[in-house]
C-alpha cells in the first residue's frame, strides 16, 4: 500500500531539515497496523524550533518535496495546528505541528494523539519519550457537554418554523435548505447516541446508528409544498425522540409545533 512509500519520502526530507527536531507516528498505521486498508491516513506529530513555528505553522510547502498535494487545509489548535494534506486519490497525511516548548510545557493537550501509542521515526530531542510521558492526559471527554442539545433545540424549532413559512410562500428552495439544517442536526444527535453507546467518539468503522438514514430520507428533494412539509415534520418526529434521549434538561417542543404544523397543511 501506499502509505510507507509515503511515510519513507516524509522522513527523509524531514530529517534533513534542521527546524523539525522530532517525527512521530500515531494512529491506525502505528496502533493497528493489521487494519490498515487503502482508506486508512498516515498521522504524524512534527515537533519543530521554537523560532521556526511560524513558518510550519502557516504554510505546507514543503511537502511538494514528497508529492504535490491536491489541497490542503489547517485547524488551529492550542498548542499547536494540525495540517491535513489531501494527494491523489484523496489519500491523507494529517499533521500535528507543535513546537519543541509546547512539547515540553507540562500543560495538558485539549486532545493528545500520543495517548493511543506512538513510534519515534527520528528524533534530535534528547529523552524525548520521557517528555511525552510527562504531558498531562486531557481526560476523557463528556459526549456530550452538558446543555449541547439544549442549545441545539434553541436553534432546531425556530428554524423549523421559519422552513414551514417559507413552504406557505411557496420559497421551496429555501425551505429544503432550512430541512437539510433540521436534518443535520437530527444526525448529530445520532453520533452523540454512538458516542454514549460505545464510550468513545472515535469509530474507525461505522454501521451502528445508519439506520436513521432510513427514515430521514424516505422522500428526498421534492418541488412540492405538502411534501416538503411532510419531510420537515419527519426531522421534526425525530430530532424529539432523539433529543430527549440525549438531552438531561430537553423540554419537548413537537406537540406545540404540530398543531403550528396541521394549521399550515390545512391552508395548501
Amino acid at each position: 500500500m501506499w502509505h510507507w512509500e509515503t511515510l519513507e519520502r516524509i522522513i527523509s526530507i524531514l530529517r534533513a531539515n534542521e527546524g523539525a527536531r522530532a517525527l512521530v507516528l500515531v494512529g491506525s498505521l502505528n496502533n493497528n497496523p493489521d487494519l490498515v486498508d487503502e482508506w486508512s491516513d498516515i498521522d504524524l506529530v512534527l515537533v519543530v524550533l521554537d523560532e521556526d513555528k511560524p513558518r510550519w505553522m502557516e504554510s505546507t510547502s514543503w511537502f511538494e518535496g514528497v508529492q504535490k498535494p491536491l489541497f490542503t487545509s489547517g485547524l488551529d489548535f492550542p498548542h499547536g495546528k494540525l495540517h491535513e494534506i489531501y494527494l491523489d486519490g484523496y489519500r491523507r497525511v494529517e499533521f500535528l505541528v507543535i513546537s519543541e516548548s509546547a512539547l515540553k510545557g507540562g500543560q495538558p493537550w485539549s486532545e493528545n494523539p500520543l495517548t493511543g501509542g506512538y513510534r519515534i521515526l527520528f528524533s534530535h530531542i534528547a529523552d524525548l519519550e520521557s517528555i511525552i510521558g510527562r504531558i498531562p492526559s486531557p481526560g476523557k471527554p463528556q459526549s456530550p457537554l452538558p446543555g449541547v442539545v439544549e442549545k441545539m433545540s434553541e436553534r432546531f424549532w425556530p428554524r423549523a418554523v421559519i422552513a414551514v413559512k417559507k413552504v406557505m410562500r411557496n420559497d421551496l428552495l429555501i425551505a429544503q435548505h432550512l430541512a437539510f439544517q433540521l436534518a443535520r442536526d437530527c444526525l448529530v444527535l445520532q453520533m452523540i447516541r454512538r458516542d454514549r453507546h460505545f464510550d468513545t467518539n472515535i469509530h474507525r468503522t461505522g454501521g451502528w446508528g445508519n439506520d436513521i438514514l432510513d427514515e430521514l430520507g424516505k422522500d428526498g428533494i421534492s418541488n412540492n409544498q405538502r411534501a416538503v412539509i411532510s419531510v420537515i415534520d419527519r426531522y421534526c418526529r425525530v430530532f424529539e425522540s432523539m433529543a430527549k434521549i440525549c438531552g438531561e434538561r430537553y423540554t419537548e417542543r413537537y406537540l406545540v409545533f404540530s398543531m403550528f404544523l396541521k394549521d399550515a397543511q390545512r391552508q395548501l
